[in-house]
This record gives structure tokens, C-alpha cells and sequence, in this order.
């Protein structure tokens, strides 16, 4: 999947483990942002909320990293900086 045809604000995770999500954020102004967090792993969908707004913000090799080879199916983060 492009990360550059989603639409501003839009996000998605992916677990890591049971106890650690990855979410990433498309920005409003043309980039992206990863973050990472431990989760005490019962709810998922509100967990990664959290993790947004509170997690980890990985820098850019790490992030496109966790794009193309954690999620599924893979994010393709190509032209877009990561902020």
C-alpha cells in the first residue's frame, strides 16, 4: 500500500507483540510519523490511541524499516519524509 495515496490523518497499527503496537500517522502536511509503545495488550484498537499520541517517535530508517517489513500488507512510505 502507498503511504502517499492515504488521505491527511490517516493512521493504522500493527502488534509487535502482544504487549507492543507500531502505529503510523500520515500528516497533514505531506509526511509521516511512526510511533511505538508497550500496551498492556486487552484492547488493541484504543490501545494504539494511546500509542499515538503518547508513543515512541522513531526516526526515519527505523520508521520506514517498520512500513515495509511489520506491517501487512506493507506500507511503502517512498517520497514522503518522515517528521
Amino acid at each position: 500500500m502507498k503511504l502517499r495515496e492515504m488521505p491527511a490523518d490517516w493512521w493504522t497499527y500493527t502488534q509487535l507483540a502482544r504487549t507492543a503496537l507500531a502505529v503510523v500517522v500520515r500528516r497533514s502536511h505531506g509526511g509521516y510519523s511512526v510511533y511505538v509503545g508497550g500496551v498492556p495488550g486487552i484492547d488493541h484498537d484504543a490501545e494504539a490511541r494511546d500509542v499515538r499520541a503518547h508513543g515512541d517517535k522513531q526516526r526515519q530508517p527505523m520508521a520506514k524499516a517498520i512500513c515495509e517489513n511489520l506491517f501487512h500488507p506493507p506500507i511503502d512510505p517512498e517520497g514522503l519524509s518522515c517528521c
